[in-house]
């Protein structure tokens, strides 16, 4: 592609095909984007909201005005049914076709790609960037439509999430990633091991590792919590590979004088699964169920506690190589970490001296590792006093969107405007946002 003029305004697209609120990567990136160059970029938002559910602009596009938010509307069983009939028809036959030989379509990982892909294909924008894995085809088409470069964030190892994933998915995914990913001129993943490993499977090289960090932030003791406290947090209070059983069966082998604070939203059982299994250990007294909290708080919530747990169990390859926000608010907090032995969670714990790790599904041995901080004081203080280090040092949002902006700028950038350099300029104010046809 030639090289652009430097005074025309470059246009990019990034994609989910989730809510803009529900996929904080998304607008994590697209702000970044935008605040990179003001006067130079048009950044074009479109995330996917089932028709008749309302839509929210995110913090991140608060004072950006470069940012056009617009919204691609999806049949569900709540709205659209006529639209969702012909949508799975669709889809039905895409995935049909794919078994006897075709290549996949928009439709055959998920029907709310149908409507985005027919929005990006309208852009003709510059750059796409596509998060989610049914954004995956939408974006590669749009690009190729556009003779765009594209970017995709691999933030899951998408064909392995679970063991009982559905084979004809795992096949389709492995096929369209087969396909795509080699022509991006930027991957992102969550981990450096889940890095590693699309590295391996795709050929390809120098995918590029970011964490979801938090940013910076100060940390004071007012807050802090009376006694001695572990904290164990998660999207839902639930017993599964989130390690909330390991926890609480360790709490029956803790001290009187130990307290363990959940903090999420209940399940679909209204917690009832959670509470059955608290009062048959004998444990009531001592667990503290707390409500949910808005994202912005997350640091400053952990940080009244003084171990973080970050038990994920290895249950599929996909949770082996991952690693969930928590744990970098924990280390943000200023908190011990006590990890189970994945892939993504047992080397930066050991190696940075931020706490312990112990044998998934073992709560003896999880028992044990809390008990080592608890009577240990000078290792659990070193320990805390390392994981803000870590936290300050690379586990922030600053470091990393540092490092996203420079290989965005050599690997992306470079091959539409030239050698030239687009210096960073302050951003303004967003006073409008677009939506997309319902």
């Amino acid at each position: 592609m030639p090289h652009r003029a430097q005074d025309r305004r470059i246009r990019i697209c990034v994609a989910t095909s989730y809510a803009a609120t529900a996929e904080p990567r998304a607008a994590r990136y697209t702000a970044e984007l935008a605040k990179l160059a003001p006067s130079h970029f048009e950044v074009v938002f479109i995330d996917c909201v089932p028709i008749g559910q309302k839509c929210t602009i995110p913090m991140e596009f608060r004072n950006l005005p470069n940012v056009k938010y617009r919204t691609s509307f999806f049949a569900w069983r709540g709205g659209g049914r006529v639209r969702l009939l012909f949508d799975k028809l669709r889809q039905w036959i895409a995935r049909r076709s794919y078994r006897s030989g075709v290549l996949p379509g928009a439709a055959s990982l998920s029907t709310r790609a149908i409507g985005l892909q027919k929005m990006l294909l309208a852009e003709r924008a510059e750059i796409y960037f596509g998060f989610n894995i049914d954004t995956l085809i939408p974006v590669y088409r749009a690009a190729r439509a556009a003779g765009a470069p594209f970017l995709f964030d691999c933030q899951e190892i998408y064909s392995e999430m679970t063991r009982d994933q559905p084979q004809l998915d795992r096949d389709l995914i492995r096929t369209v990633e087969q396909i795509c990913l080699p022509e991006c001129s930027l991957v992102l993943a969550a981990s450096p091991e889940a890095a590693e490993f699309i590295e391996e499977r795709y050929g390809l090289a120098d995918v590029l590792p970011l964490l979801n960090v938090p940013p910076m932030e100060e940390i004071g003791d007012s807050d802090r919590m009376d006694g001695f406290t572990l904290y164990w947090r998660n999207g839902t209070v639930d017993l599964g590979p989130r390690g909330l059983s390991d926890a609480l069966h360790a709490m029956q082998m803790l001290p009187p004088e130990i307290t363990l604070c959940v903090q999420g939203r209940p399940a679909a059982d209204g917690g009832e699964r959670v509470r059955q299994l608290i009062r048959q250990l004998g444990i009531g007294d001592r667990v503290v169920i707390l409500p949910p909290f808005r994202p912005e708080e997350a640091v400053r919530v952990a940080a009244r506690h003084q171990i973080g747990l970050a038990l994920e169990s290895p249950s599929s390859i996909n949770a082996d190589l991952t690693t969930a926000n928590k744990f970098f608010d924990y280390a943000m907090a200023g908190l011990a970490i006590v990890s189970t032995r994945t892939k993504s969670l047992h080397g930066l714990v050991t190696s940075a001296g931020l706490g312990l790790v112990y044998e998934p599904g073992d709560a003896a041995d999880l028992a044990r590792q809390i008990m080592r901080l608890y009577e240990d004081r000078e290792l659990l203080a070193s320990a805390r006093k390392n994981a803000r280090r870590y936290a300050l040092g690379e586990g922030n949002l600053e470091f990393q969107m540092q490092r996203f902006r420079e290989a965005f700028r050599e690997r992306v950038l470079r091959t539409i405007t030239g050698p030239a350099n687009i210096k960073e300029e302050p951003g303004l104010s967003l006073d409008h946002r677009e939506r997309g046809p319902q």
